[in-house]
């Protein structure tokens, strides 16, 4: 859970590499780099073009610094800027190869699913379940789950992150929790109960 003394000093990293602190800018990179490249990995498997959006995001970054505006959440800020790029970058590729086929990303859920059901007696079962259920999902659906519980975005975070209202965000969580409890129900599992809770 993020701390309001972190968001705070967070905001003030962004305020002082603003004012061409390159420190600051630096510390926001190590704050986020592993979070991001995360992320990136949910549109795409290419390890490469993610590191290079990464490295173009930060001297984007630099360079535009005096135009950027102070933002309520750096981390948002970032995610969508990242996921942009990494859009972006795809599209072009998909045009440079000439496919008439879907949009070459599809967001893949990195969800860390072993605290939740630690105490399961058949734990690789519970989580190929849990996996499965997710995997139905549609991309929308799992993204929005991704930033909510994985990330842990609130939903005017992921409003802005997935480029739609914050109505819509809300309603992509909660089908993608209601589709994960209705794949879930027959197991009577615990990850089904933790996510009756949520």
């Amino acid at each position: 859970m993020i701390t309001k003394s972190f968001l705070k000093n967070d905001a003030a990293l962004w305020a002082q590499f603003r004012e061409d602190d390159r420190l600051a800018l630096k510390e926001l990179y190590f704050l986020y780099v592993d979070a991001l490249f995360c992320f990136g990995k949910s549109f795409t498997k290419d390890h490469t073009l993610i590191e290079d959006c990464l490295q173009d995001l930060f001297l984007e970054l630099w360079d535009k610094r005096k135009q950027l505006d102070l933002v309520e959440s750096v981390k948002a800020y970032l995610f969508t800027a990242l996921k942009r790029k990494i859009v972006r970058r795809l599209q072009e590729r998909k045009r440079k190869n000439g496919l008439h086929t879907e949009m070459g990303f599809q967001f893949q859920a990195i969800l860390s699913l072993e605290e939740v059901i630690i105490e399961a007696e058949n734990v690789q079962t519970q989580l190929r379940r849990a996996y499965n259920a997710i995997n139905k999902l549609s991309k929308r659906e799992k993204e929005a789950f991704h930033l909510r519980y994985t990330e842990g975005f609130d939903y005017n975070e992921i409003s802005e992150i997935m480029e739609i209202s914050n109505q819509a965000s809300r309603n992509l969580v909660h089908l993608a929790l209601r589709n994960i409890r209705k794949e879930l129900f027959q197991f009577s599992s615990i990850i089904s109960m933790m996510l009756f809770f949520f």
